[in-house]
């Protein structure tokens, strides 16, 4: 005879079944209470570019089937419904698919179950694959090394790389999306890893570098898919399985690879790039930074998707907004390609709901604790610009705001991500679409700007290049310093000792202080960073002193340095690294000098 387990749901903020079975977009504009800012519904990205929303449109039962497994919901202390099920994965589903949404901001849950994983679980494991079961309310990720709570979302990416039990075995340690999570242990399960195991990887195809994650609810068969994450970089090979649950550092071996984990944090030793972490462009690229793509490319993305997916017609709210999206780019300084990257994400091609229906690409004003608050817009115009100036330009890029964490979408540890969805693959996502649009129009845009990263996410900014002011720093929203990682810069210009980048933040007139409710200058909002204090990423290959990119040294390159030293036409991030011929970190006519002697043939550069 089974011994009978009571697994009960309390939901605190009295939300309506009906509201429960939507397909809504939630966000919190005003208060850090409100938690993850995005879609209630689950997005995938198909390995073609498809948007597609998994509905959990499961109803509740209306009768009593057994006496095994009882869950209870509540509302306002009173019981709205009671119900059992044959067996445990039958009753954690039904509370998963009726707890679709990302984030417990407003409820609370308490599945009430003998462990699924414990101590006596765990305690042989060697290389352990971590489950995430479902719906986790506010996962606490590790409170020591790189300690900052957060949450995360079974449903959306279900596995991790274990580490060990913690907190006397009640939390499970895993690794996922960069963070180490410490996660209730009813809401993972733990397994030895074989062949067999369902875990995340990095794969390499034609060039396309993909990441492919699993996803689903608990009692259900994990599904597999893929979402671009830049080009096979030029260490690793194409063909070849990469493990990596940060996304930078890959192994060929997944035991390996925990060896890393369980041996500290930004433990990376045996990685195969150990000393050349790889960081996806588009998703560590700032929102400050501008676009090469025109409104006829941002068109065309759309055009293109209304020609290839069942589910996208004319009738999408994004059909025809290139110019749109590029006026707010223009007016308030955020990037053309990501906002329209999470515009396609939020809204499924804007054929979602509240597209539709409000104007609405981003689920504006939609809370958890009532999605149908979300705003309505006269028009899509209207949307952009509020999403363009006040959730961007002054609420993620304000480092005075909470949700500060970097300028670009990132992931768990850093960027947007870190706030905006509990998703954990979120920003790989948005950043998928720039790389479509990249190579629809022969690879216009990809690394117009050299990234840098500050891995210990502390960075000054400061007013000139002799570093005699400070006007903030990046670590001003947090209350502990220490929890701000891997933080990206976009830059301008190089000089001997700082690189210039765009303000994440709006300056004053005087270029002094913040003035984060202002609106963003161009020739105004710029900073200079200590160059020492960050590291180049991705440097591509290239032939020293090609400045234009065509493989070869010729007197192209030479007129452009000339240029850039005139000021008649300045040169910037790639362009800007490859006039540095001579290595001293800036563009001189020492550079001019070397590049003319190689084209006399005096003294070849190579």
């Amino acid at each position: 005879m089974k011994n009978k387990k009571n697994y009960i749901l309390f939901i605190i903020c009295g939300l309506f079944l009906s509201m429960l079975s939507t397909f809504d977009i939630s966000h919190a504009e005003d208060s850090e209470n409100l938690g993850p800012e995005i879609t209630d519904y689950f997005t995938v990205i198909e390995d073609d570019g498809n948007v597609r929303f998994i509905n959990y449109d499961e109803e509740l039962p209306n009768t009593l089937s057994s006496n095994d497994y009882v869950v209870t919901q509540t509302k306002n202390g009173e019981v709205v419904s009671s119900n059992t099920y044959d067996t445990y994965e039958e009753a954690s589903s039904m509370i998963n698919s009726k707890n679709k949404m990302r984030t417990f901001s407003f409820r609370t849950t308490s599945l009430l179950t003998n462990d699924i994983s414990t101590i006596a679980d765990v305690q042989n494991i060697t290389y352990g694959v971590a489950r995430i079961i479902g719906y986790v309310h506010y996962t606490e990720y590790d409170g020591t090394d790189n300690g900052r709570a957060g949450y995360t979302h079974g449903s959306y990416g279900n596995d991790a790389a274990f580490i060990c039990a913690v907190d006397e075995g009640r939390k499970i340690r895993v690794k996922q999306s960069g963070v180490y999570m410490d996660i209730p242990v009813d809401n993972v399960e733990v397994t030895e890893y074989s062949p067999e195991s369902k875990v995340s990887y990095y794969y390499g195809e034609n060039g396309i570098f993909r990441h492919y994650y699993y996803h689903g609810n608990y009692g259900e068969e994990s599904k597999l898919n893929s979402t671009q994450v830049g080009y096979t970089p030029d260490y690793l090979k194409d063909g070849v399985k990469y493990y990596s649950y940060d996304g930078h550092y890959f192994y060929e071996d997944y035991p390996t690879m925990i060896k890393d984990y369980q041996s500290g944090v930004f433990v990376n030793t045996n990685a195969v790039n150990a000393s050349k972490p790889f960081y996806n462009y588009y998703q560590y690229l700032s929102f400050r930074s501008t676009t090469e793509f025109t409104a006829d490319d941002l068109n065309g993305l759309i055009t293109n998707a209304i020609e290839m997916y069942p589910t996208v017609d004319e009738s999408s709210k994004l059909n025809g907004q290139g110019q749109a999206i590029l006026n707010n780019q223009s007016e308030n300084g955020t990037n053309a390609s990501l906002m329209l990257g999470v515009a396609i994400n939020e809204s499924g091609w804007g054929m979602s709901f509240y597209a539709k229906d409000r104007n609405n690409l981003f689920g504006i004003g939609a809370v958890d604790s009532n999605p149908d608050l979300a705003y309505s817009f006269d028009t899509v115009e209207d949307c952009f610009k509020y999403f363009s100036y006040n959730t961007i330009s002054s609420g993620y890029l304000n480092a005075m705001n909470w949700r500060y964490r970097g300028p670009h979408l990132g992931d768990k540890l850093s960027g947007f991500n870190v706030k905006y969805s509990s998703d954990p693959y979120w920003g790989e996502k948005a950043a998928s679409f720039s790389y479509q649009l990249n190579a629809m129009t022969s690879n216009k845009d990809y690394q117009k700007y050299q990234l840098a990263i500050c891995q210990n996410g502390s960075l000054t900014f400061y007013q000139d290049e002799g570093f005699n002011h400070a006007i903030y720093n990046s670590t001003v929203a947090d209350s502990n310093n220490k929890y701000v990682y891997q933080f990206p810069i976009t830059i301008l210009d190089t000089q001997a000792y700082s690189y210039s980048i765009l303000s994440d933040t709006v300056l004053n007139d005087e270029r002094t202080k913040m003035n984060a409710t202002g609106k963003f200058v161009l020739n105004r909002d710029y900073v200079y960073v200590k160059s020492s204090e960050v590291s180049l990423v991705n440097i591509p290959q290239f032939l020293k002193g090609d400045v234009n990119g065509d493989e070869k040294v010729s007197s192209l390159d030479y007129i452009q340095i000339k240029n850039h030293i005139m000021k008649s036409k300045v040169l910037n991030g790639i362009s800007l690294i490859r006039a540095d011929v001579n290595g001293d970190g800036k563009v001189s006519s020492l550079d001019y000098i070397k590049i003319k002697n190689h084209i006399m043939g005096t003294n070849p550069l190579f």
